[in-house]
């Protein structure tokens, strides 16, 4: 049995395809970014995430895709061979630099976390409680990937802005105030 004649495969650019291939993984790339933008704007729009976190959001999916996107991108077409080994170099000293750089990674995994349990929200007044006794108390003006800020009334009638790292929040016990239960004067004085 002889085998059909497949000269025409010899005259194949592989070289296109792999380029036209790279385009398409690029154009895929820049959909599932869309669709991740889409789906932030919709939680947005339902009061699920907060604008200023959204976009701390978006910006890292958008690094994110773009590298990856790009050195997928590189590898198909050829031109960047060893891109998942530079890949697996650049994760490893990430890695490495997350290590040295816990307790920042710790805030950030801790508001992640805050984003998708809602313990409060911006507006809400909060007080933290250690070992029974207050500690902060006072109204949440902001909530970011390191930090909450909060704005505490102090005894003479000014107010104070205090930045509490989002890791206390997971290490201590937190009360949400209702509006009954505050003090006319600060701190119950």
């Amino acid at each position: 049995m002889e085998w059909p004649n497949v000269s025409w495969l010899d005259r194949v650019d592989l070289d296109g395809i792999r380029w036209i291939s790279s385009v398409l993984v690029l154009l895929l790339g820049y959909l599932v970014y869309r669709l991740g933008v889409r789906s932030l704007t919709g939680l947005v729009r339902n009061g699920q995430l907060r604008k200023p976190m959204a976009g701390r959001l978006r910006a890292l999916m958008r690094m994110g895709m773009l590298a990856g996107t790009l050195l997928l991108a590189l590898h198909q077409s050829g031109a960047f061979e060893n891109a998942w080994a530079v890949l697996t170099a650049l994760f490893t000293t990430v890695a490495v630099g997350f290590f040295a750089i816990w307790s920042v990674l710790s805030n950030i995994v801790c508001a992640l976390l805050m984003v998708i349990f809602r313990p409060f929200q911006v507006g809400d007044t909060i007080e933290v409680l250690e070992g029974g006794a207050p500690f902060p108390r006072g109204r949440v003006l902001d909530m970011n990937l390191l930090f909450v800020s909060l704005e505490e009334s102090l005894p003479d009638g000014h107010s104070a802005q205090l930045q509490i790292p989002n890791t206390l929040f997971f290490q201590k016990v937190v009360r949400k105030l209702a509006s009954a239960e505050l003090p006319s004067t600060p701190f119950g004085a």
